[in-house]
């Protein structure tokens, strides 16, 4: 990945990190004005979930920009009705993986973000993919 990015990204002033996201948002992480993760976020527990949030929300200037593409529902109930399609439907190894991953609950995983002011762009791609766009609230 980094091999592919390295050329599309040349000339732009920023990191192309591989790490411990959470080893990386606390003793790595430092200012910065946009963060950008993609398909990583869903490994990490609830907890450890919020924990990297708030981590890098720290490290985010006021008006940073916060953007996370990964495996999503909009709530519990949307979890449950796709883990059932995907298990009728024969797709048992998807159902698997949301049982076993930590795929985000968009009305649960958001709140801390709502609750530091951030405003907040949702998009969904698929089933299962979404991406958010999440501004820090300028200094006024």
């Amino acid at each position: 990945m980094h091999r592919l990015a390295k050329p599309k990204l040349e000339g732009w002033n920023l990191d192309v990190v591989t790490d411990d996201i959470l080893s990386y948002v606390t003793e790595v992480l430092r200012s910065c004005d946009v963060i950008v993760s993609t398909y990583a976020l869903h490994h990490l527990t609830k907890d450890e979930k919020r924990y990297a949030l708030n981590a890098m929300t720290l490290a985010l200037q006021p008006g940073g920009h916060l953007v996370i593409g990964d495996l999503m529902f909009e709530d519990q109930t949307s979890r449950e009705a796709l883990l059932t399609h995907f298990v009728k439907s024969g797709r048992k190894g998807v159902a698997q993986d949301i049982e076993e991953e930590f795929f985000w609950d968009l009305a649960v995983d958001r709140l801390a973000l709502d609750e530091a002011g951030f405003s907040i762009e949702i998009k969904r791609f698929s089933d299962l993919s979404w991406a958010f766009a999440a501004q820090k609230p300028p200094l006024d």
